[in-house]
């Protein structure tokens, strides 16, 4: 019998976004300039409501999208404190089943172990939930935690744009993370891999 995978890990639970309910806290996520300059890369602004739509329509497009929430007392969704998704990338078709990634934890929420929890979660639905080959995604080298966090997960850097993005002051490098199926299972042996 099939075990599905569960949309709850150890502390966290994972539930689809709630417009209008949820853009309060987006806002409030996106407003933080170290967080933008994570996610978006580029020059920060004042982040506003209307920027919000965007983001919501790059939500619906993507394979996954979940609101990271701290697993209440009766293992439902409690309070947001963060957003995790999975990304199309076709690279010449759907045959190669790669797909990237993003993670976002809401600043007073970092430094806790959230992120590592999140991304375990995400790609593991990634390689048992989606049958993905292979995950990936862009970090840029000033977010030593994020690299950290990526790294204990089993992601690897597969290349680096060098002084590719500008910011604060100073040039930054653009790394690319991944990990392949057959590398996470060997991670997790528990895991029957499906052929």
């Amino acid at each position: 019998m099939l075990a599905p995978c569960s949309f709850a890990s150890e502390r966290l639970v994972y539930r689809a976004a709630d417009f209008p309910t949820d853009d309060a806290f987006l806002l409030e996520t996106f407003r933080d300039p170290a967080t933008q300059m994570g996610y978006f890369g580029g020059v920060t602004k004042p982040y506003a409501v209307r920027h919000m739509e965007n983001w919501k329509k790059h939500l619906d497009t993507n394979i996954l999208s979940a609101v990271i929430c701290l697993q209440a007392e009766d293992g439902s969704a409690g309070e947001p404190i963060g957003v995790v998704d999975l990304e199309k990338r076709e690279m010449g078709g759907p045959q190669n089943r790669c797909c990237g990634f993003g993670l976002v934890i809401n600043k007073q929420y970092q430094g806790k172990g959230y992120a590592t929890e999140a991304m375990e979660w995400i790609v593991r639905r990634a390689f048992v939930g989606y049958n993905m080959h292979r995950v990936e995604g862009g970090v840029f080298s000033w977010n030593t935690a994020a690299l950290s966090t990526y790294r204990k997960v089993g992601f690897a850097e597969e290349g680096r744009r060098r002084k590719a993005l500008w910011e604060e002051g100073g040039w930054h490098d653009d790394v690319t993370v991944g990990i392949l199926a057959e590398e996470w299972y060997a991670r997790h042996p528990d895991v029957a891999q499906q052929v």
